[in-house]
């Protein structure tokens, strides 16, 4: 049997629903990647880089070596860890996002490698073995550290219809490692 309390205070308008009490399962990790280095394609303009923030600095930001990517059982997933501009090692954000498990988005997989990478022409990179996430936006913030210390970016996953989802797995993101 669900209750409903309706709150109300000023411009606070709210409800909470009270349910059955049980005891939470915590997930259990299945994969964790370390996020060290952001690998380079000499075949791709746009790869070296583990964050791409236009409005900031260079724009390219990559992880120290605390970056690190868990996916878990029940099919969340969440990228911490540190990153720095690479022009400025005064400009750091600590990352935290949450992602939810997608099917493969309307399209397929996004290909950014050259055709002859892809297991289709010969190649090493097999897209059927991907996996494909959507941002948790109540969960996704960068918190600025050193130069950006006391400030917050909420991040938005765009177009919101998660056409793009992100990709994990070897040759995702224009990245054969």
């Amino acid at each position: 049997m669900n209750i409903t309390k309706f709150l109300s205070s000023g411009l606070v308008l709210g409800s909470i629903v009270l349910g059955a009490v049980g005891q939470a399962q915590a997930a259990d990790i299945v994969k964790s990647w370390l996020a060290d280095e952001a690998h380079s394609n000499p075949d791709t303009y746009w790869s070296g880089h583990a964050f791409w923030l236009p409005e900031l600095d260079s724009g390219r930001f990559v992880f120290d070596t605390s970056g690190i990517f868990n996916e878990y059982d029940d099919g969340s997933a969440n990228l911490l860890g540190t990153i720095v501009s690479e022009k400025d090692d005064t400009k750091q954000w600590e990352v935290d996002i949450w992602f939810e498990s997608t099917p493969e988005p309307w399209g397929g997989p996004k290909k950014e490698l050259p055709k002859s990478e892809y297991v289709e022409k010969g190649g090493p990179v097999d897209t059927s073995n991907w996996r494909y996430y959507n941002m948790d936006e109540t969960r996704a913030t960068l918190s600025g550290l050193g130069f950006y210390d006391g400030k917050e970016l909420n991040l938005y996953q765009r177009p919101e219809n998660g056409k793009y989802a992100f990709q994990v797995g070897v040759g995702a993101n224009g990245k054969k490692h």
